[in-house]
């Protein structure tokens, strides 16, 4: 186990509270991490902050279960350990048939406690930390429910297509400026999914199927990744601009990600909204700005500062706050504002209905029929291949 860099590292640290910023950057690994005392207790601390900025006020926890690529700040008060030692452990243990590498990967880094503080300005923890997330509004109808799940040898599917699939790939075309609620279902492995929506912050409504439901602190602010288990259906929201143009969303698990698990979404354009940017970069592609030819010259330092200043000077995406406000005064002003028109796919993202998870007898199965195997309880309370939450 690696933190920036370094095994099994230690930090020094004042008997005082810190903010630590944590970042999943594993290649297909969640981690379930807490901070462990020395009797064995789990320390709570505050969460402050996710993928998408500041919460409006802290959340109280003695762990964080983070996906691939998943962003959590947190402040611990070491102020009660002064001259003790505390380890950040990892409960999300993959230890069992088939992953003997993963055994005793419990141990993250450690914590040194000193005996005096240095400095205690700015230690609190504000009540208030957010007062203006853009929170979507609430919408009770599903627009799109995608299954992701193995489409065959190394390759991994959303609604049964793979991202090579150019003429398909494209499952939703939400209007610019609306706000549509997806629904993400767990429906194959083996492993895990933590979807990752490009260009849009959501907020995680609800989450079926599995032991955990929405994680307070996944609630608390707006997130631009949601972690999906074995057997789970997520529903999240977002606001589809306020740029138009096409992006995609897709499995955050790099081995799946690589094997084609991704797909794309068109922000369509309002015809009608009476605001032009001055540039737009919403054509993947427009010659400017497609893959080009390698050679040793273009990728020489002043070349690439020279596209960097070139991309610079276009001025793309700098009124931003010119089109929030026309795409805001347009849905005022419009009682029927536009419906989205469908996909170019066969198999497009269906709509509307609640769709109960499936799970092949893969990975997910395999695992829940191997701790049954064990007897009940699993080790020590796990169910499923899942600690309980303390």
């Amino acid at each position: 186990m690696e933190v920036n860099g370094q095994p099994w590292p230690y930090l020094e640290v004042e008997p005082r509270k810190y903010r630590l910023r944590l970042y999943n950057i594993a290649t297909s690994r969640p981690y379930d991490l807490h901070v462990e005392q020395s009797n064995g207790d789990w320390l709570d601390f505050q969460v402050i902050a996710s993928d998408s900025g500041l919460f409006g006020s802290p959340v109280s926890s003695n762990n964080v279960v983070m996906g691939m690529a998943e962003r959590y700040e947190i402040v611990v008060d070491f102020s009660a350990f002064a001259n003790q030692n505390l380890t950040l452990k990892n409960a999300f243990n993959l230890e069992g048939p088939g992953y003997p590498q993963y055994a005793n990967m419990d141990l993250v880094m450690s914590f040194v406690v000193g005996d005096s503080v240095s400095d205690w300005s700015s230690n609190d923890v504000p009540s208030t930390l957010n007062p203006n997330i853009n929170w979507p509004e609430e919408r009770d109808q599903v627009d799109h429910t995608f299954r992701f799940q193995r489409g065959g040898d190394n390759v991994w599917t959303i609604n049964g297509v793979d991202f090579n699939d150019v003429n398909n790939r494209i499952l939703a075309r939400p209007p610019q400026g609306s706000t549509q609620r997806w629904r993400l279902v767990y429906a194959g492995g083996p492993g895990y999914h933590p979807i990752h929506v490009h260009l849009v912050d959501f907020k995680v409504l609800s989450r079926t199927g599995g032991s955990r439901g929405v994680l307070p602190y996944e609630s608390a602010g707006l997130k631009d990744i949601v972690l999906l288990e074995p057997g789970e259906t997520v529903d999240i929201e977002a606001h589809y601009g306020p740029w138009n143009g096409l992006y995609m969303f897709h499995c955050h698990n790099l081995r799946h990600e690589d094997s084609m698990m991704m797909a794309s979404f068109n922000v369509t354009r309002l015809e009608t909204l009476g605001y032009d940017n001055v540039e737009s970069l919403d054509n993947p592609d427009d010659p400017r700005f497609v893959a080009q030819d390698w050679s040793a010259d273009a990728y020489s330092d002043a070349q690439v500062q020279s596209k960097i200043n070139y991309l610079g000077s276009l001025g793309a995406y700098n009124e931003q706050s010119q089109i929030v406000s026309a795409v805001a005064a347009y849905y005022s002003n419009n009682p029927n504002p536009p419906v989205e028109t469908g996909t170019t796919t066969s198999q497009a993202a269906q709509a509307a209905q609640p769709v109960q998870p499936t799970q092949t007898q893969s990975w997910g199965q395999n695992w829940q029929n191997w701790q049954n195997s064990r007897g009940s309880g699993g080790w020590g309370g796990q169910k499923g291949g899942r600690p309980w939450r303390r």
